[in-house]
């Protein structure tokens, strides 16, 4: 990586900075409309105006093309391995979201079986209560005779 010939425009950049969003720290606005695509790849979107304009340039020898086509095939090799551990990390998201999801259905079923229990157990509790009643009116008006 170096400078493209024809140009004087740099290869290479910097790596940003990673990024790490906390929820308690941003806005809904952030959220539902973050940053314009271009904007975090602006300097990658100018090598590649710049390369387009080097290989237009007919005074350009073959060597110097040649330069800025593995310039440009370098850049294009690391967007591809950034790309690749994009997909990765989204894909570990997704599957560990799907196995949350799986779980709260289960939960979701083992509390509505609770809940069926513990509605039978109370019906059960007020069937008993009402027997007991009964039971019990019955001996006091045994006894009082």
């Amino acid at each position: 990586m170096g400078i493209i010939i024809g140009t004087g425009e740099r290869d290479t950049e910097e790596e940003p900075e990673p990024v790490h969003l906390c929820l308690s720290q941003t806005t809904s606005e952030k959220i539902m409309k973050p940053d314009k695509p271009e904007e975090p790849y602006k300097d990658k979107y100018s090598l590649l105006e710049n390369l387009r304009e080097s290989f237009s340039d007919p005074s350009l020898s073959q060597d110097i093309l040649r330069e800025n086509g593995c310039a440009l095939a370098e850049e294009y090799t690391a967007i591809l391995q950034q790309l690749a551990r994009f997909a990765e990390v989204s894909d570990t998201t997704q599957r560990k979201l799907l196995n949350a999801d799986l779980k709260i259905q289960e939960q979701q079923e083992e509390l509505k079986k609770k809940n069926a229990r513990l509605e039978r157990e109370i019906a059960e509790h007020i069937e008993l209560r009402r027997q007991l009643q009964q039971r019990t009116d019955e001996l006091t008006v045994t006894n009082n005779r």
